[in-house]
């Protein structure tokens, strides 16, 4: 009843609970004699001697085997719980390096890194695998010659069959997407061992995060190949009145001046390779002015004085800057059809950046006809128009690259032109391809 309630009290006590359980079983002893000589008086008044004789020794081995058992508990506790702790911080390890390996994606290189990963959060395995597209992946982990031979016979099989028969010491997980099976997941012990359910569980779980970034890769791959898709929709949506414009005025220059004609052909020639070749999530600045060059080029053959264009880039950011592929050739193609030509005596067309510390403020101002008001609030939004539809494409993979907002913002006032810009964060220029090695 007393070592019921001193319990409470008791797990308070975090620290040196072998002592406080001395104490009590100390005073709950003296208690108990006490109680002992009351309920045996008067013969224990008679005979001190015999009762101390019976009581000491008691006393003690009680009081100091107390004390030892809760000594021995509160130390398998503490070992359990940094166990524990350790378990869980190898844990978070792994998962963080799995993570990190598997930024750059599935590669050879990365695949390998994960069987490391597993090796050396669970030491009792002595070789670990991964199979992925028909490839076997194997970390050794031997501790002992049988070990060794037992893995290399083991191994030698798994690459021979991509499998192994069931065994109590082998743990084979398939690595799922979609109902599909992408691969395995191998973990091997010696022979006669086991694994624990800890081991189980954590191998299921590398296996539930590795599926998880297999989804999330897939998931990027398809946001890519949506992108090069709206680039090829903006490559297709190339105006056939412009190209058949372009065409009359080579035709007219034939005949009156050859020179300029050829000149002119080489534009247009230039226009559309760049234009149509195929696309990539950057290029440089520098390339992209290319194709707007070629662009103007070509009105001004027709439209003359009427187009006026000037530039405000500095050479340094046309060789380092780098921007999505047709950004800005759209806009200037949108500033001159819907807003210079449109006026009787033209106007100008002026395409510039301004450079902040993370970002670029990248702009296409014209002195058009502008843009009403009304008009203005769904141009971005509404896909079913075909005149902007150049405008809309940019702002929507602007969006779909860097983030609601790195869209386009268009200003506009009637008869006095318009401002298109965007706030595209600063990419800096890719050097080399990073070496990949298989493993």
């Amino acid at each position: 009843i007393a070592a019921g309630f001193t319990t409470n009290y008791l797990k308070s006590k975090h620290h040196r609970l072998w002592l406080w359980a001395l104490i009590y079983a100390l005073l709950l002893e003296v208690l108990f004699w006490a109680f002992f000589a009351l309920l045996t008086w008067p013969e224990t008044v008679a005979n001190p001697n015999a009762l101390a004789l019976l009581s000491l020794p008691i006393l003690i081995t009680n009081t100091i085997a107390v004390s030892l058992f809760i000594g021995v508990l509160e130390v398998s506790t503490y070992i359990w719980d940094s166990e524990k702790t350790k378990t869980t911080k190898n844990t978070f390890d792994a998962i963080q390096m799995i993570f990190s390996t598997l930024q750059a994606g599935f590669k050879d290189l990365t695949v390998t890194k994960i069987t490391e990963i597993i090796t050396t959060a669970l030491p009792s395995l002595i070789w670990t695998a991964v199979i992925y597209k028909n490839r076997v992946y194997i970390r050794g982990a031997y501790k002992t010659k049988e070990d060794r031979t037992q893995g290399e016979a083991e191994t030698s099989i798994l690459r021979l069959q991509k499998s192994l028969p069931d065994m109590p010491h082998v743990l084979t997980l398939p690595v799922r997407w979609q109902n599909e099976i992408i691969g395995y997941i191998i973990a091997a012990k010696s022979k006669g061992d086991t694994f624990t359910k800890m081991g189980i569980e954590f191998l299921n779980g590398v296996c539930h995060i590795v599926e998880a970034i297999y989804e999330y890769e897939q998931m990027k791959e398809e946001k890519n190949l949506l992108a090069e898709a709206e680039i090829r929709a903006l490559q297709a949506q190339i105006n056939p009145h412009f190209l058949y414009n372009t065409l009359n005025t080579i035709s007219f220059y034939v005949r009156s001046d050859p020179e300029t004609a050829r000149k002119l052909i080489k534009y247009l020639s230039d226009y559309f390779r760049h234009s149509l070749s195929n696309p990539s999530k950057f290029i440089s600045l520098a390339e992209e002015m290319r194709v707007i060059d070629c662009y103007i080029q070509l009105e001004r053959a027709r439209f003359s004085d009427r187009l006026s264009v000037t530039y405000d880039f500095s050479e340094d950011m046309l060789e380092n800057l780098q921007i999505p592929p047709l950004l800005l050739q759209p806009l200037v193609e949108n500033a001159v059809i819907h807003g210079v030509i449109k006026r009787e005596e033209g106007g100008t067309v002026r395409v510039g950046l301004i450079e902040h510390k993370t970002y670029n403020k990248i702009y296409v101002i014209d002195t058009g006809v502008g843009i009403s008001r009304r008009k203005l609030k769904t141009l971005l939004i509404d896909r079913k128009r075909r005149d902007h539809i150049g405008l809309i494409n940019v702002h929507q993979r602007l969006v779909s690259i860097f983030g609601e907002r790195c869209g386009l913002h268009i200003l506009s006032k009637e008869g006095k032109g318009t401002i298109v810009f965007a706030n595209v964060p600063k990419v800096e220029k890719t050097k080399g391809k990073d070496d990949e090695h298989g493993n």
